[in-house]
């Protein structure tokens, strides 16, 4: 029986890891190992885990080192055949490991898997069934099935050009080739670059909804933060320069810089947004201050 290594990330959520924690518990799959890396620990709150939680491998790290320096943390002490990376805010029904090792029965030539991810706020709605590649010009895709209820149309297994970063199963000797995740996004588009990597080696990315799991959605970060805003904007611009080239790439930061900006900047300020303006500046402001995109 495969061994399996789920690996979450703790950010100042407690209470959501202990609900986390005790759903993986139960997974039918019991050739299980769980590691729960705990971002800018607070060493009262985790003496209380490590009471409550004797079975899991917990490691404290003093500094926050972002989504992708946590889970690489959790890569270094996993033992497992297969490494589950869930977020700490997705409820995972017991069979939930289970039906993601049939699906690396079903395609042998699978390097990762994500499931179908359900809105924990409403269950019958899907936030991921799979993505689009992202445009060369725009940098933007599409997430399949995002905000649509659940009625079936998405139950057929599919490629999908990147895994989800709430829920992705990898293989470790796919791991072992490509690297760990890229630590300098910190937050957000990691597991893209991630899958870009993967797909390059020669191995394919699946969307598997025979397993299904629930999401509480940016429950550290906020839906609508300032943080949110800086990242997600810095990242995206960093994903472009790291995995496109040419007159590509030249096409879309002409776009983000002359076009997209302003826009967004106006829009910003016309709401009142005035922080979310201010940390789109800085994203801006670390790319024209020339920060290398491969370090």
């Amino acid at each position: 029986m495969a061994k399996v290594s789920i690996i979450s990330v703790n950010y100042k959520e407690y209470e959501a890891s202990r609900r986390f924690l005790k759903a993986c518990l139960n997974q039918t799959h019991k050739e299980l190992e769980l590691i729960l890396v705990d971002n800018e620990s607070d060493p009262e709150a985790f003496s209380l885990l490590q009471r409550d939680f004797p079975e899991v491998k917990l490691i404290a790290e003093k500094k926050n080192k972002g989504f992708a320096g946590g889970n690489n943390l959790g890569i270094q002490q996993a033992k497992g055949d297969y490494l589950f990376f869930l977020n700490n805010d997705t409820v995972p029904p017991p069979e939930l490991v289970e039906n993601m090792l049939k699906g690396f029965q079903a395609y042998e030539d699978a390097g990762g898997i994500s499931p179908k991810i359900l809105y924990l706020q409403d269950k019958k709605r899907i936030q991921y069934a799979g993505y689009t590649k992202i445009h060369p010009f725009t940098g933007r895709n599409q997430t399949i099935g995002k905000e649509e209820l659940d009625q079936g149309q998405h139950d057929k297994a599919r490629e999908t050009a990147y895994v989800h970063g709430a829920a992705c199963m990898l293989k470790r000797e796919i791991i072992e080739k490509v690297g760990m995740m890229p630590e300098m996004y910190f937050l957000y588009y990691e597991e893209l670059d991630w899958s870009v990597a993967i797909r390059n080696a020669g191995y394919k990315l699946y969307y598997f909804p025979e397993a299904t799991v629930y999401h509480h959605a940016s429950l550290s970060t906020g839906q609508d933060s300032p943080l949110k805003t800086y990242y997600y904007y810095r990242n995206r611009v960093l994903f472009m320069r790291r995995n496109v080239r040419g007159l590509p790439l030249g096409i879309f930061l002409l776009y983000f810089f002359l076009i997209l900006s302003p826009l967004k900047l106006l829009g910003f300020f016309l709401k009142g947004k005035n922080l979310h303006a201010k940390s789109f500046l800085k994203a801006i402001c670390w790319h024209l201050s020339g920060k290398k995109a491969w370090i």
